[in-house]
């Protein structure tokens, strides 16, 4: 016997509206430009994948790319950890010169990736990098991983311009160093973004030790022609359901030795975790 047309409608709607229900929510993270500091961010991924918050999808600048690439790829927060810290910093220090090529970087980073492409990934992942000529946004989420992070970390006057597409790219802090904005564009229901860099310079007298990467960072940044993006931090800030900002204020990108990363992976760590139930009430608001 066939059902009564309104029952059948009702039954429609109902069917309809628990399928919507049922839909998984897109949750995204944002991770932000900084050099070492980026050794927060793993701090940060570690401490809120204990509290049972997990991201679908990644976007990053810099640094964030990196770290972004890496698990996307499938790497597990503490295996990415145990990769920087197997890394000879002597060895990469020798590197260390205004405007040293990409290459090397893009080689270690191939070495963990296998030299996928962005086809590959087991998660949506999307660097940002600047166009030098034009200081417009570039995002980055075709051909290969490694190169891409490679674009997107290649800060001036640290390291040379990168070549994608025809275009010279340099690191996509000028011009949206959180790219929360990319991730919500591409529906993500939920958007945490990282902001390394969100701490007052001013706070750097507080840390005694390594003053000659310090004094190394101030001079290098001082020659460095690029004015950034009026809107670059705001497009990013704009689009995060929730944003955290670890103090990192008394360290520099340069502070790559031993002690400095475990001190920024501590400082993330106990960030993250101070601030995981306000993360997961923002979380709760879009159910």
């Amino acid at each position: 016997m066939a059902l009564h047309p309104v029952r059948r409608l009702k039954q429609i709607i109902f069917r309809r509206k628990k399928k919507e229900q049922a839909k998984k929510k897109i949750f995204a993270v944002a991770l932000g430009c900084g050099g070492a500091k980026g050794m927060a961010h793993l701090g940060i991924l570690q401490a809120l994948e204990e509290e049972g918050v997990r991201f679908d999808w990644y976007a990053g600048t810099s640094i964030g790319s990196v770290v972004g690439a890496l698990k996307a790829y499938g790497y597990s927060t503490g295996e990415i950890k145990d990769a920087v810290q197997r890394i000879c910093l002597r060895q990469y220090a020798r590197y260390l010169r205004p405007y040293m090529d990409m290459g090397f970087v893009e080689e270690i980073l191939n070495g963990y990736l296998h030299g996928a492409d962005f086809s590959a990934l087991k998660a949506p992942f999307y660097a940002w990098a600047t166009d030098k000529e034009k200081v417009e946004g570039v995002l980055l989420d075709k051909g290969s991983v490694a190169h891409a992070c490679a674009a997107s970390c290649a800060v001036p006057p640290y390291f040379h311009s990168v070549g994608v597409a025809g275009k010279e790219l340099i690191d996509g802090v000028y011009t949206n160093p959180v790219p929360a904005d990319v991730l919500r564009l591409r529906g993500a229901d939920f958007v945490l973004g990282v902001d390394l860099n969100a701490v007052p310079p001013a706070e750097r007298d507080q840390k005694p030790h390594n003053r000659l990467t310090r004094v190394l960072s101030d001079t290098l940044d001082a020659a460095v022609k690029i004015t950034p993006r009026p809107d670059a931090l705001a497009r990013g800030y704009e689009a995060c359901n929730a944003v955290i900002r670890p103090p990192l204020g008394a360290f520099t990108p340069l502070d790559a030795d031993g002690q400095s990363l475990l001190e920024m992976y501590d400082i993330g760590y106990r960030t993250a975790k101070e601030q995981a139930g306000f993360v997961k009430r923002k979380i709760a608001e879009i159910y």
